[in-house]
């Protein structure tokens, strides 16, 4: 088919489909018009190579390649019906509209996870980006361009996302010390939706080298900057403590056999606990992730806490396995995304690389990577979702 009628046909896609992203198996009146724009776009790659020619010209510069260049006047006609000439920079320009809206929208690029907006995942987007900046993105070399660093930086883009998790963490920690004029955080303190007294104890134990193998080590700037609000790096024992929640857990289970705690206030034979459901289940969750229960560090919860623990039905007979911490922290994960499509660098708050280790799941499974997985096993990760279907995770993994 001739040029003339081929752009033609481009053109009556055009006025239908409003623009000329043709799929490339797209026939039209028998003709393949996908494949024709996508040689369209090697000809302009060629025509950028060489010096461009139109019909009048009287001395044609020898071909270099078999893919002739496009002349000046059907460029111009492409152009006239919205030619995308690069894929790559037309997909990034979509995706930083929408990054763009959701930070004018809402002052950050914190985006949830299924975040989605005319076909982009724009979570997975940002991670990409920066992937592809530091050099972490698997198999490619090139780095963003200065101009499109410039853009993402004018729209908050962090590029350490670690650094602003705590960057923001520590800001409700000054908070607070501006509050009280100390760290004295009680027991499953939240502010502006950080465990603040959870995330102090991970700073003390990664500053004292206790982070039980996590790839994460304060600086010296942050440790710097905690003392400068009166961090106490070897805090003393908090009033409320195991024994004050214990006799509360007990309390309830003794009436129910049980400590699913409810929502909200918890009252036990009309009397009303002096805690709510909400920091009984915090309570009871940092009872199940301790050293000894999970085996996460060197040492762990002493024998008699722990036999007290399991007279009321909380952690296991004996401790288990790196296996079940790991599952658990999917799990974890399960419950907040409601699947189990964990991008490849996530790492979880306690350091455990979730989803190198879903991946590796994936592997056992097929016989491809260690020893394989048991039925139980299989059976535990079929319950909280588990995709075995890799290529259902690729847009995630990206």
């Amino acid at each position: 088919m001739k040029w003339n009628d081929a752009f033609n046909l481009a053109e009556r896609y055009y006025g239908e489909h409003g623009n000329l992203l043709v799929p490339l198996d797209c026939v039209l009146d028998g003709y393949a018009l996908g494949r024709w724009i996508e040689w369209q776009r090697r000809r302009y790659s060629a025509t950028r190579k060489q010096p461009r020619q139109s019909h009048a010209s009287q001395n044609p510069q020898p071909r270099r390649s078999s893919c002739t260049p496009l002349m000046e006047e059907q460029i111009a006609r492409l152009d006239s019906i919205g030619m995308v000439w690069n894929l790559a920079d037309f997909a990034w320009e979509r995706a930083f509209s929408v990054a763009e809206a959701y930070y004018q929208e809402h002052g950050n690029l914190a985006v949830p996870s299924d975040y989605c907006v005319d076909g982009v995942n724009l979570n997975s987007w940002i991670r990409t980006q920066r992937q592809i900046q530091n050099g972490t993105l698997g198999g490619r070399k090139s780095r963003l361009t200065e101009e499109q660093v410039r853009r993402l930086d004018s729209i908050g883009m962090t590029w350490e996302p670690y650094g602003a998790r705590w960057e923001r963490s520590f800001a409700a920690a000054e908070a607070y010390y501006r509050e009280h004029g100390d760290l004295d955080v009680p027991s499953h303190y939240e502010r502006d939706g950080v465990d603040l007294s959870r995330w102090l104890w991970l700073q003390r134990r990664m500053a004292n080298g206790m982070d039980g193998g996590t790839a994460r080590k304060l600086t010296q700037e942050q440790i710097r900057r905690l003392s400068a609000i009166g961090m106490d790096w070897e805090p003393k024992p908090k009033t409320n403590g195991f024994s004050y929640y214990y006799a509360l857990a007990k309390k309830f289970y003794d009436a129910y056999g049980h400590t699913d705690f409810p929502e909200g206030e918890v009252t036990v034979h009309g009397e009303i606990l002096p805690e709510s459901g909400e920091a009984l289940r915090a309570w009871k969750r940092e009872q199940e992730q301790g050293d000894f229960i999970h085996g996460t560090a060197k040492g762990g919860w002493p024998w008699e806490r722990r036999a007290l623990l399991l007279e009321i039905g909380i952690g296991t007979a004996k401790q288990p396995t790196a296996w079940v911490v790991k599952y658990r922290a999917a799990e974890a994960y399960y419950r907040e995304h409601g699947n189990l499509l964990v991008p490849c660098s996530y790492v979880t708050e306690d350091g455990i690389r979730l989803g190198d280790w879903v991946s590796k799941q994936r592997r056992r499974r097929k016989g491809t990577y260690g020893t394989p997985l048991t039925n139980a096993q299989i059976e535990k990760l079929d319950a909280i979702g588990m995709s075995w279907d890799e290529s259902k995770n690729r847009g995630k993994r990206r």
